[in-house]
């Protein structure tokens, strides 16, 4: 479900850009069924990154994700970091990444999506419940 969330919402490839040198890269689905067997947190994480990326959405209508396995580990990653009292370190979702993003980009990923949502990660403000979500 997350993975069709993602795709529809931002119109994201199953899988993520070709690297250099080329390696077999999960698709979405597998690569969020993976995050979230590994991670073991409570189904409402889930929700609550699926809610960030919804306000995104909201945020930037025309916004398009040129990797959805990003924008779900950032999104996860945040979520947890909230809902949690205690959670992983980056390194460590580094490793749930997959180790497909280094340390570096996913501490800039953490940075840009936080940004992207004004840092309102508590709660929902008025504006959001008055547009219908």
């Amino acid at each position: 479900m997350s993975s069709r969330f993602i795709r529809a919402t931002f119109q994201c490839p199953d899988l993520p850009p070709a690297t250099n040198p080329p390696t077999v890269q999960p698709t979405l689905a597998h690569f969020i069924a993976y995050a979230l067997y590994r991670t073991r947190l409570p189904h409402f994480v889930t929700l609550v990154a699926l809610v960030y990326l919804q306000r995104l959405k909201h945020r930037y209508p025309s916004a398009k994700g040129s990797s959805g396995h990003r924008l779900f580990i950032s999104a996860f990653m945040i979520a947890s970091k909230v809902v949690c009292d205690d959670t992983y370190s980056n390194q460590s979702w580094c490793i749930v990444g997959q180790k497909m993003f280094a340390l570096k980009e996913m501490n800039q990923m953490e940075r840009e999506m936080c940004g992207y949502l004004n840092w309102q990660l508590v709660g929902v403000n008025k504006d959001f419940l008055q547009d219908g979500y």
